[in-house]
């Protein structure tokens, strides 16, 4: 080809590509063009009252101006309560705006942007389950990551009430255990979707790139690290109840609250414990930051609860579980209007059925009030459990009842690798029921013990339907389960109720104690039983008495 042609073959392509970029360039304008308009309108649809709301809630978030408090209670109302109300009047069908058609009423505060997109996935979730795509998931995943490394990694120069602090974090480890529970039950479906949008789903899900096990654990890990919230316990310096410090400990607590959520639901309890180790004033009432919160108080004692029962710390566990029911029987009237109402609700019936377990494996005195509730949602199933281990049938009703309530009240496990071989739930409680049944005859032969102080191996074997030899096998066993990791506070006197207040150390401290009421040794062939006395506590007697006719009186004079 000559020069002159090769040219002009140059030329042509150069005009074709220019022509090409001019076309791009242009239909780019237009869908930018078309797309601006779209927000435009979306913007000018907002009711007035909504704006009106939006614009005043951006004010008073970005004011320093006016106390702490009443600041604070004033933006608790604005998130809280009116956010609901709105939401019942405008967007009980459809979903609040799109963060772009926000933007321009509130100056493109991207502050408030974030934290109002975090409201708006909230409603959404709630109220609109059909429209919860994986788009969505994934894009909520970048929302919270950006606010948290925000924090961890930037300067903080806001301040949030408490209450809305716990429930992003709150809001966060939920919509990771939804996402996960999403994810695993997409991989482990044996028909594959056939549509390219579904296959493009698939890839990105197998990839595990957001809200993956490793990422949720880092973010958590960044917070408490840029808090210095271990320390600072640790150390019992007084912790912030305002400003911009105030965010930055309270996030870096509930990140230990967190931590202790993700390693439960992968099944580390001894992780989870460790996580909330440095809670050392977990029974304290006043002053704690888990006691502002009410949904934070419940959720850390009920993970803690349950970490103790599968850990075969039953006698921690009992008091731990009892200790939170206790608290939200007199404080209903908090929870009464939030928006958390029914989860609350659920927490407590599933408290109720962890003590269940608890007190059928291990027997001993609870709150007045906690064990007649208890008595009329369980009554019956612990009767059934009791007879059960008390028969020599062999049969297997209390397994199957505990099964049935753990399914119930336990944490939904996730599983720590994808794609899980099998159901983790189901292997969770079955881990369980093996250790409850290892207990089997257990609570026969303390029954027999608790009649004698001296007895022959022979004898009481007989009495129990069995040779000697497979006699001394399950006394040892009642030995061994006999031994738990009790806390400091419950050594004292582990035959009656003891106050948990006067708890030494975090969750995870305790020594191996004996916490049976019936202790016992073998000499030979002679079975030896210590002279047991229960204590009698007239105090806790009286004054429920006295509580109780309080109320009648109350009641009688309105």
């Amino acid at each position: 080809m000559s020069d002159e042609g090769e040219w002009q073959t140059q030329t042509s392509k150069k005009n074709q590509w220019h022509n090409q970029s001019n076309d791009d360039s242009s239909n780019n304008h237009k869908s930018n063009k078309a797309q601006k308009s779209k927000t435009e309108d979306e913007t000018t649809a907002i009711p007035d009252q909504v704006k009106q709301y939006l614009t005043s809630f951006q004010k008073l978030l970005s004011s320093q101006s006016g106390s702490d408090e009443y600041r604070g209670d004033e933006l608790l109302s604005y998130y809280d309560s009116q956010f609901n109300k709105i939401s019942e009047k405008y967007f009980t069908t459809t979903t609040w705006p799109s963060e772009k058609a926000v933007a321009p009423l509130v100056d493109n505060d991207e502050l408030f942007l974030t934290l109002y997109n975090q409201l708006a996935t909230r409603h959404l979730v709630t109220k609109h389950t059909s429209k919860v795509t994986y788009k969505l998931r994934a894009q909520s995943y970048g929302t919270y990551e950006s606010f948290f490394d925000s924090v961890s990694y930037g300067e903080v120069n806001f301040d949030l009430p408490s209450q809305w602090l716990w429930d992003i974090m709150d809001e966060f480890i939920y919509y990771f255990q939804s996402f996960s529970q999403y994810r695993q039950k997409r991989l482990s479906a044996q028909q594959q979707p056939s549509d390219a949008a579904s296959l493009e789903e698939l890839e990105q899900l197998k990839q595990d790139k957001v809200w993956s096990l490793r990422g949720v654990l880092d973010i958590l890990e960044n917070l408490i690290n840029k808090s210095k919230i271990r320390s600072t316990l640790q150390n019992k310096e007084p912790l912030s109840t305002s400003g911009s410090k105030h965010v930055l400990q309270t996030l870096g607590y509930f990140s230990l609250i967190g931590l202790l959520r993700v390693n439960s639901l992968v099944g580390d309890y001894y992780g989870a414990l460790q996580a909330v180790d440095c809670i050392e004033d977990m029974y304290k009432v006043e002053g704690s930051v888990h006691h502002r919160v009410l949904a934070c108080h419940a959720t850390l004692f009920y993970y803690v609860g349950y970490a103790y029962l599968v850990m075969r710390r039953y006698n921690d566990a009992v008091r731990c579980l009892a200790s939170i029911l206790n608290y939200l029987n007199r404080n209903k009237q908090i929870y009464n209007k939030s928006y958390q109402y029914d989860n609350m609700i659920r927490l407590s019936e599933q408290c109720y059925a962890l003590l269940a377990i608890a007190l059928t494996l291990y027997p001993q005195r609870v709150d007045p009030n906690v064990r007649n509730t208890l008595r009329e949602m369980y009554g019956e199933k612990m009767r059934r459990m009791q007879r059960s281990l008390l028969s020599n049938n062999g049969t297997n009703d209390a397994f199957a009842i505990i099964e049935e309530l753990l399914r119930f009240a336990c944490p939904k496990f996730i599983s720590p690798h994808l794609p899980s071989n099998g159901d983790f739930v189901k292997l969770q409680i079955k881990t369980f029921v093996h250790e409850a049944k290892q207990q089997k005859h257990c609570a026969n032969m303390k029954s027999y013990l608790k009649l004698y102080s001296t007895i022959s191996l022979d004898k009481l074997a007989d009495q129990l339907e069995t040779d000697s030899d497979t006699f001394r096998q399950n006394l040892t066993c009642l030995k061994h389960k006999s031994r738990q990791v009790v806390r400091a506070e419950d050594q004292s006197d582990h035959h009656g109720v003891v106050d948990s207040a006067n708890a030494v150390g975090g969750p995870l401290s305790g020594d191996l104690a004996n916490a049976s009421d019936a202790e016992f040794y073998v000499e030979g062939d002679v079975v030896r039983v210590a002279d047991f006395k229960p204590y009698k506590h007239y105090g806790e007697w009286f004054i429920y008495n006295i509580h109780k006719f309080e109320n009648i009186i109350e009641n009688l004079e309105k």
